[in-house]
């Protein structure tokens, strides 16, 4: 099964998005993704930081408005001996935008790009010990990068140039019991780390 649409509107703007499904082998596949895009250029009255005194307002053009994104998610499941299932999963997201600053005082070079991926695989039990027993083990891995660039100082106070990166991980583990059909016991483990890298230099 395929899905493909294309669509567009104002201000330049673009979204398209696709999908397949297919079984291959004893894999069950599914992918899906998309690109957007937008120059973001409307007109907007500018007061020009003077909101009571219209003599210096005007009817201006938004700039460095424009975005572009990609995102893609990709997953796989299969059975596995004694009574388990795997799933592989990856959800990917790109994009590079314009930070236009406030209407009065708009900012021409200002950028930020965000990149994330996050990847897991879950590993499910079901009906052990006479159909009383499921059991999920869950693996993540999370990945983000943010940049931001404003070589003129437009955007807070002075030039900047930072990149921040976050690294996280987990274990869920999830073990459901039930010593008669009307009761579930469930246990719940649950590990997580995260770890933030920031960086940050001035522009040449």
């Amino acid at each position: 099964e395929t899905a493909l649409s294309v669509g567009g509107g104002s201000f330049g703007t673009l979204d398209t998005a696709a999908s397949l499904r297919r079984g291959v082998g004893p894999f069950h596949l599914f992918a899906s993704g998309g690109y957007t895009r937008s120059e973001g250029d409307f007109r907007f009255e500018d007061d020009n930081g003077t909101p009571k005194n219209p003599a210096d307002d005007a009817v201006v053009s938004r700039r460095n408005n424009d975005f572009q994104s990609v995102a893609f998610l990709g997953k796989a499941d299969t059975d596995l001996p004694a009574d388990l299932s795997l799933t592989l999963a990856d959800d990917f997201f790109w994009k590079e935008e314009g930070v236009p600053g406030i209407g009065s005082n708009q900012s021409d070079s200002a950028r930020l790009a965000t990149f994330r991926d996050l990847a897991h695989a879950l590993v499910r039990g079901h009906g052990w010990l006479d159909g009383t027993l499921d059991l999920e083990e869950r693996l993540e891995f999370g990945y983000q990068r943010e940049a931001f660039r404003d070589v003129d100082g437009e955007i807070g106070v002075g030039a900047q140039d930072s990149r921040n990166t976050t690294f996280s991980y987990a274990s869920v583990s999830q073990l459901t019991q039930r010593p008669i059909p009307e009761l579930a016991l469930t246990f719940l483990g649950d590990l997580r780390h995260e770890e933030l890298r920031p960086a940050a230099a001035l522009p040449d």
